[in-house]
C-alpha cells in the first residue's frame, strides 16, 4: 500500500538518507555471493532455456509471450524473404527487424538475415548487388 502524507514525506526522507548505506550493503552483499548467484543462474538457464529465448524476444523486440510464434505462424513457419522451411543455423530462426524502428519486419532463415544485415539494410545497396548480379549472366 502507498504511504499518504505525513507518511510518504518520513519514507522519502528514510530512504535518502539510507541510499548510500543501503547501496553499500546491496554491493557488499553481492561480491560475497557473486559466486553462488552465477551458479544459480547457470543452472536456471540450462533447465529453462525457453525463458531465456522469451526474454530475449522481449526486451530486444518488445514482443509479448506469443507474438514471436504467431508471426512464425503466419509466414507458414517459413521464411519470410526466401520462403524455406530449414532456419540454417544451428540457434535456429532468426527475428529480423528494423534497426532505427525496432520494429519486427519477419522471421528469417539465417542465410537472408545475414545478407539483409550485410547491405545494412539499405534497398539501394541490395538493388547494386542484383544489377550487378544480372550482369554477370
Amino acid at each position: 500500500m502507498a504511504c499518504r502524507g505525513a507518511d510518504a514525506a518520513y519514507g522519502r526522507k528514510y530512504r535518502a538518507e539510507r541510499t548510500d548505506d543501503e547501496a553499500a550493503r546491496k554491493r557488499k552483499y553481492n561480491a560475497e555471493h557473486a559466486e553462488g548467484e552465477a551458479k544459480r543462474k547457470r543452472r536456471y538457464r540450462a533447465e529453462h532455456p525457453e525463458m531465456l529465448v522469451e526474454w530475449r524476444r522481449r526486451t530486444e523486440y518488445g514482443l509479448a509471450f506469443g507474438q514471436w510464434e504467431a508471426q512464425f505462424l503466419s509466414q507458414g513457419e517459413r521464411c519470410k524473404c526466401c520462403g524455406t522451411d530449414d532456419p540454417g543455423h544451428k540457434f535456429g530462426w532468426q527475428t529480423d527487424h528494423d534497426h532505427k524502428t525496432g520494429a519486427v519486419r519477419g522471421i528469417l532463415c539465417h542465410g537472408c538475415n545475414t545478407g539483409l544485415g550485410s547491405f545494412k539494410d539499405d534497398p539501394e545497396r541490395l538493388m547494386a548487388a542484383i544489377e550487378y548480379l544480372a550482369c554477370e549472366r
